[in-house]
């Protein structure tokens, strides 16, 4: 294996990780504004919150499956220098990226949601 080889395999490596750790923070953060919530009338009310943070988690799974399609039209591409399997990969790239990016919104708006919601 040689040092691109290397180096594709651990920038992979990463992505997958920041994934996880993305589905991680968003479920997380999700099942935590669960249990904090309050049914008493004067509770606070993070159900806004928790729909942002579940959205990121799907998000963040949508992310992976495309990145997964990314990935395997570019094997695809590199093991019989098809075209189509290359614009493929191009095009589940920018969609991957683009779904990474939603993810991100989604948990900085259940951050402000949750903040807004503690304030009362």
């Amino acid at each position: 294996m040689n040092d691109s080889e290397k180096h594709f395999e651990l920038a992979v490596a990463l992505a997958r990780d920041a994934l996880k750790g993305l589905l991680l923070v968003n479920g997380g953060a999700a099942t935590a504004l669960v249990a904090l919530m309050d049914k008493s009338d004067g509770g606070k009310d993070y159900t806004f919150a928790i729909l942002l943070f579940a959205a990121g988690a799907v998000s963040a799974v949508i992310s992976a499956c495309f990145g997964y399609f990314s990935q395997l039209n570019y094997a695809n591409h590199r093991l019989d220098r098809n075209d189509r399997s290359y614009k493929r990969h191009g095009t589940f790239q920018a969609v991957t990226i683009f779904a990474v990016a939603i993810t991100i919104l989604f948990m900085i708006a259940g951050i402000l949601a949750a903040a807004s919601a503690a304030r009362g």
